[in-house]
């Protein structure tokens, strides 16, 4: 991402009106970095840590992640 993008969001998540927003976008890129992962070994675990995280971790608020 550039400078300006990282600013964009830093703006964005400053607000706790945009907390579920900021939840489920970081859900999003840490799938997309195990998705990307070469090694695949890792990558399994890396998605298995999001899904572990999804069973047990998630704000009643968030129903749509669980």
């Amino acid at each position: 991402m550039t400078a300006k993008q990282h600013q964009r969001l830093d703006t964005l998540f400053a607000g706790d009106e945009h907390v579920d927003v900021e939840t489920t976008w970081a859900v999003y890129q840490q799938m997309i970095a195990a998705y990307r992962e070469p090694d695949r070994r890792y990558a399994r675990q890396l998605m298995q840590a999001v899904i572990d995280s999804l069973s047990t971790g998630v704000p009643k608020a968030l129903k749509e992640l669980a």
